[in-house]
């Protein structure tokens, strides 16, 4: 089993759904008190979704016999 391609497939998916968060994190920001629950349900359920992708990817990657720490890129 390649653990470290298996890692690299997880990093990739905490990366989209990071960007997704980013995206989301700043309509909630923008947007009105009424609207705002369900954005931060939302929000909390994709960011639980991509702790799971991170710290399955930096397991993967130390098996595989790598320590590769998942740091996602920058949306500013």
């Amino acid at each position: 089993m390649d653990y470290s391609k298996w890692a690299a497939e997880y990093f990739m998916e905490a990366e989209k759904i990071y960007k997704k968060l980013y995206v989301l994190k700043k309509q909630y920001r923008e947007q009105k008190e009424e609207n705002n629950r369900e954005l931060a349900r939302r929000i909390m359920i994709l960011y639980s979704m991509y702790l799971d992708c991170k710290h399955t990817g930096e397991i993967l990657s130390r098996k595989g016999g790598e320590k590769i720490a998942f740091k996602p890129g920058s949306f500013a």
